[in-house]
């Protein structure tokens, strides 16, 4: 029974998933809000550090940015990109989540960096491929291979875009750059 309901756990991520990348790909979101996204990943830190206490999750304290974009899509860019760091990096690993505007104010940043093994650059041209995953050798808790698929139609919907910098054991450093649609509170 409990092999059940981890596996029918499992289909149901796996439906949300494909659900979510099913509207992002027929329809942009259209219900723009301001959304602090300061705020926004300072609550996802929160919520997800409980499941990793092995792992340290820092949020680089800055001015509260407020973002014109989907609430729901970007709080999924946030959650999937923090799941996949304590997910995929060993104990004691530090992640960073940095929430910027870019020096000339053309964009703000959403950064994500870990120090765990990183990736090569085969796994890096694949990333954000539907269904890959780095180690397909992973068992259920590896993931469906949808989460950085997610982030990038998330970022594209929200007008923005996404980039992956990383080398192995340099760690991974994931930069979503959303446009210049801010409000100043």
């Amino acid at each position: 029974m409990a092999r059940i309901r981890l596996e029918t756990s499992r289909m149901n991520d796996l439906v949300e998933q494909l659900l979510t990348l099913a509207r992002l790909d027929v329809q942009p979101p259209t219900d723009l809000e301001q959304v602090d996204l300061t705020a926004l990943c300072a609550e996802v830190i929160a919520n997800l550090q409980v499941t990793a206490p092995g792992h340290l999750v820092e949020l680089i304290e800055g001015e509260p940015l407020v973002v014109l974009g989907d609430e729901v899509s970007l709080r999924q860019v946030a959650v999937n990109l923090v799941s996949n760091s304590l997910r995929h990096t060993p104990d004691g690993t530090t992640t960073t989540v940095e929430v910027s505007r870019e020096p000339d104010d053309s964009a703000v940043r959403l950064i994500v960096s870990d120090n765990g093994p990183g990736m090569t650059e085969e796994q890096l041209e694949h990333a954000f491929d539907r269904f890959w995953r780095a180690n397909s050798g992973r068992g259920p808790s590896g993931g469906t291979g949808l989460g950085l698929a997610i982030v990038r139609a998330s970022a594209l919907a929200n007008g923005g875009t996404v980039a992956l910098e990383s080398g192995v054991g340099e760690g991974l450093r994931v930069t979503v750059r959303l446009p210049a649609r801010l409000h100043y509170p």
